[in-house]
């Protein structure tokens, strides 16, 4: 089996092949590292950055033994989520719609008149928008849901379907929303990662430094680039003309470059229609302390459309080690939706976060000690209402010439795209083709209509899923 990508998905089809399997599989990565949009760098003054906000919290038994087989509990800090979203003048406690005592009045009435007026039964069509006001009323749908999902998808919420939302979104139990506003309660704690893990030290990359190192040597070959496949002949050509033979290919890399590595327009025309975000990272490392506006922050949400980022993480509160000097630097890690009708430059890009920093004066650009940017060509797939159709027939005939594809633009499924799904992802593809066994995190609505035993389903007797 050869497997393209050594980010989370590729590894952990590898690492679970190499544990059930007498035959070799390898890994073809095209950068240094492993890790893949997980990876993490160090710039040259010291400051460690990742690509975009990227936690360990797991869903699944297998991954938990895993990384605790490889690494003990002193690789980790343990965290309780603290997050917020910025609205108006202030930081108002995450999730937004159960923290409506924050509000100025007016707005808080409005939320509220909202919530009261919701229609009544499940929307009648299946897109985004409807199902936010069918959920949230007018007012918090067009104060945060509308703002904030527009800006991070660079899609109208008209045009996603309603289906990713799962575990995603919080939905407003009226009773909790109205007793927080009675009582001035905060809530804070819901979601799948209200407690999660971030190393000590190497970023969330290091993890995958980590597996990646555990694995039969020779397994992962870096700097080798794929640039054609060849499905009839079954070949994989790489950058330095290397041909190498497959009977299966699982690759992770995005769908739009699997079309063009294989050159087949037609048969993979659809492909094209699929959306998703490009987007900008923004490392800016400081000198001193963090601010007490920002104390004990992880991260934060930007609604506002002056706002360049849609989320600004304190990464130094998550790892005091990703600083070149403990106690007298800090980190934010901004993140920004590049529009689509437009391709951003590194100082467009850069010059506006600073300048949003300053003006809401939560970093002056004086303290300014390293800036760094890193700009993804795919950031996020946008689950479009049309994705699923586009994704059943691109499978299909992928999977007609032993290609499968995986992993947060391979498989295309924004829901199961953290870092614990797409690992999975890998694993559960390796007990289908040695045991056939249903891919539960790839599936889980097959999962949820029809009950299999473990012995069925391979891995599934070691995974909890949040299908």
């Amino acid at each position: 089996m050869i497997i393209i990508g050594a980010g989370p998905t590729g590894l952990g089809a590898a690492w679970h092949w190499h544990r059930n399997s007498a035959d070799k599989c390898l890994v073809l990565e095209a950068s240094d590292r492993a890790g893949g949009l997980s990876a993490s760098f160090t710039d040259d003054v010291g400051f460690t950055w990742d690509l975009g906000s990227h936690l360990q919290f797991s869903h699944y038994r297998y991954l938990d033994d895993v990384l605790a087989s490889i690494l003990d509990d002193s690789h980790w800090n343990q965290h309780q989520r603290s997050t917020f979203v910025w609205f108006g003048d202030r930081f108002i406690p995450y999730p937004f719609q159960f923290n409506l005592h924050h509000l100025p009045e007016q707005e808080r009435w409005d939320c509220v008149r909202g919530l009261l007026e919701r229609p009544v039964g499940p929307p009648q069509r299946a897109d985004f928008s409807v199902w936010c006001r069918s959920v949230f009323g007018a007012a918090i749908t067009d104060l945060f849901m509308r703002p904030y999902n527009e800006k991070l998808w660079a899609c109208r919420l008209e045009d996603m379907t309603a289906d990713w939302i799962a575990e995603r979104v919080a939905v407003p139990d009226l009773a909790d929303v109205l007793r927080n506003l009675c009582l001035s309660s905060d809530q804070s704690n819901w979601g799948p990662n209200a407690m999660f893990r971030y190393p000590r030290r190497g970023g969330a990359g290091s993890v995958w430094q980590a597996v990646a190192a555990k694995l039969p040597s020779g397994s992962v070959r870096y700097h080798t680039e794929v640039v054609s496949i060849d499905a009839a002949a079954r070949t994989v050509v790489t950058g330095r003309g290397e041909r190498f033979q497959y009977g299966t290919l699982l690759s992770a890399v995005p769908l739009p470059i699997l079309r063009q590595l294989m050159q087949c327009p037609e048969s993979l025309r659809n492909v094209n229609r699929l959306r998703h975000t490009r987007t900008h990272i923004v490392g800016v490392g400081l000198n001193g302390r963090a601010p007490s506006s920002l104390s004990g922050h992880c991260w934060s949400y930007f609604p506002q459309p002056a706002i360049p980022f849609y989320r600004l993480t304190v990464l130094s509160n998550l790892s005091d080690a990703v600083v070149p000097t403990t106690g007298r630097s800090w980190s934010l890690m901004a993140e920004v939706t590049e529009p689509d009708e437009k391709t951003l430059s590194r100082d467009e890009v850069v010059n506006s976060v600073i300048a949003a920093l300053e003006s809401l004066h939560l970093a002056a650009r004086s303290e300014i000690l390293s800036v760094w940017h890193r700009r993804l060509p795919f950031g996020y797939p946008v689950p479009t209402l049309d994705r699923d159709v586009i994704l059943d027939e691109t499978n299909a005939w992928l999977e007609s010439v032993g290609v499968f594809s995986r992993g947060r633009f391979g498989a295309w499924k924004y829901e199961v795209s953290n870092q614990d799904h797409s690992f999975m992802q890998g694993v559960e593809f390796v007990d289908r083709l040695l045991h056939g066994s249903v891919e539960s995190t790839l599936h889980p609505r097959i999962i949820a209509s029809h009950s299999v035993t473990a012995e069925e389903s391979g891995a599934l007797s070691e995974v909890t899923s949040c299908g």
